[in-house]
């Protein structure tokens, strides 16, 4: 129902339990916009709790073919790769 009263041109999922960067919506929209995509992904950090250290900061961008991303679904990540979050959609 969200999505179908949504009126923005983008849409994103964030869980009650999820914790996202300040410029989040900013390099995903900034993503799309430079490659003319339909989806933009990041990456994810999973922790245990509110208190630790970000190990890593790189950033892994890469763009797919539609054919390409069909086969993330049956890789080594696609559980990863079908959840909502930590994607901009455009809508």
């Amino acid at each position: 129902m969200g999505i179908d009263i949504s009126k923005g041109k983008y849409i994103t999922f964030v869980d009650s339990d999820d914790w996202i960067e300040k410029t989040y919506i900013e390099e995903l929209y900034n993503l799309i916009e430079s490659t003319n995509s339909e989806i933009a992904i990041c990456n994810f950090l999973k922790v245990s709790d509110e208190n630790f250290k970000k190990i890593n900061k790189v950033q892994y961008i890469t763009e797919k073919s539609n054919i390409e991303a069909l086969y993330e679904l049956y890789g080594k990540f696609s559980t990863q790769f079908i959840v909502a979050w930590r994607k901009l959609y455009n809508r």
